[in-house]
């Protein structure tokens, strides 16, 4: 893939689209984030990727591949809600290892990863969900879930809502774009395989990817 000519590209972004000008360090060439991250799964697959600790409160233990294979199914999945490239997910949700899956499955569908503050009101949410370009949004529990739902209708970009933790709500069953996180990891999107392929393909290393709100 032709890359962008780099005098399109200032040191400084705040779009979506327009990526920062890159300066090669010795003659090496920049890595997009996913290129660093299947260098360690290539070479360290069955090494602890990501430990975390269960609800129950067990520790479980991801390998490097285990975890790549988590945000390829997550990935497919976003893709499938709608998505698009350059668009994002936002995440209004405390520490929790979904928050890294969603994180990589909105890098491997060229999508931007933007976090919202738990404590954020409703028209801060509003803010940033537009400035973001929202597709997707997920919320740690019922209240999160409520209080993007109060605001939902001024942000038309957003395709789908996803919530983490238990309990769930009727809002989940009412509406047919929420969803819960498990109905995320057992969703049927393979037949987006070839559209992964390719919005991977075309990820660029002076592109934005971490948006905070």
């Amino acid at each position: 893939m032709m890359r962008s000519s780099e005098a399109e590209y200032d040191f400084v972004s705040c779009s979506l689209e327009k990526g920062v000008k890159i300066t090669d360090k010795e003659g090496v060439p920049p890595k997009t984030i996913l290129e660093v991250f299947e260098a360690s799964v290539s070479n360290h697959s069955q090494r602890p990727a990501l430990t975390y600790q269960l609800e129950c409160g067990t520790w479980k233990t991801l390998n490097y591949s285990q975890y790549f294979e988590t945000t390829q199914r997550v990935a497919r999945a976003f893709i499938k809600l709608g998505l698009g490239p350059r668009k994002s997910v936002c995440v209004l949700s405390v520490n929790c290892p979904e928050w890294m899956f969603a994180e990589f499955g909105a890098f491997y569908s060229n999508a931007v990863i933007c976090g919202i503050y738990p404590t954020s009101s409703a028209d801060a949410c509003v803010y940033v969900l537009q400035k973001s370009q929202c597709n997707i949004c997920i919320v740690d529990n019922t209240e999160q879930l409520q209080k993007i739902n109060s605001i939902k209708d001024q942000v038309p970009s957003i395709k789908a809502i996803i919530q983490i933790h238990e309990p769930f709500g009727d809002l989940i069953n009412e509406n047919d774009d929420y969803f819960t996180w498990t109905e995320i990891m057992s969703m049927d999107a393979r037949v987006y395989e070839n559209q992964l392929i390719k919005r991977v393909k075309d990820s660029l290393p002076e592109q934005l990817v971490i948006l905070k709100g």
